[in-house]
């Protein structure tokens, strides 16, 4: 949802978030796991007895800069212009922040999250184990082609939801769901791209 929201900025104004840090870019990070990771990590945590807190996130070693996520998602919009960034040391909640800012809050931080059960589990496994259940990330490649699909339908459903024209995501789509789209508007799309002339 968050790309969907980025692609559909105009960019006229920076976006505006909130961080502690000097360099929110290069001192803060996104720990995003997969969820298929989530899922065998408590599935072999129930499987060997084990019970409490159990982290499942990238950890230290694959979790992503907060620069490097924010490179990815401008190279995913279409818009051809960058969209800015701006760090303020206010509150999170502050109305001078971007709205996604205030939604996703973590934006700006660096949390580092204790792998040390994880790891213990992965040593306890078998090698069939590893290769049925993978407890780790394969990549730390941010990569946001791969879910091109699911932010295009993302920003078909916030056009619904504002009330927008879905022609409007033939301009801000890496990838535009033709069908999803009334026949006037797969018309713009493919003269936009030189298909029809």
């Amino acid at each position: 949802m968050f790309a969907a929201g980025i692609a559909l900025e105009l960019g006229l104004e920076p976006f505006t978030a909130a961080s502690p840090y000097e360099d929110p870019f290069a001192e803060t990070f996104i720990d995003e796991v997969p969820v298929d990771v989530v899922v065998n990590r408590l599935t072999v945590a129930l499987r060997h007895g084990k019970s409490g807190i159990l982290h499942a996130v990238a950890g230290r070693r694959k979790r992503l800069s907060t620069g490097t996520v924010w490179q990815a998602l401008n190279k995913e919009r279409k818009l051809f212009w960058m969209l800015g960034y701006k760090w303020q040391k206010v509150d999170w909640h502050s109305p001078s922040l971007h709205l996604f800012s205030r939604i996703y809050v973590v934006l700006g931080t660096a949390y580092e999250f204790d792998e040390a059960r994880t790891d213990d589990m992965w040593a306890s496994m078998s090698e069939k184990e590893r290769i049925q259940y993978p407890l780790y990330m394969q990549s730390t490649i941010c990569d946001l082609s791969t879910r091109r699909a699911a932010t295009n339908a993302n920003i078909l459903a916030i056009l619904k939801m504002k009330g927008w024209p879905q022609w409007v995501s033939i301009f801000v789509c890496r990838m535009v769901p033709s069908q999803a789209l009334p026949w006037p508007c797969r018309w713009l799309e493919a003269m936009l791209r030189g298909k029809l002339f």
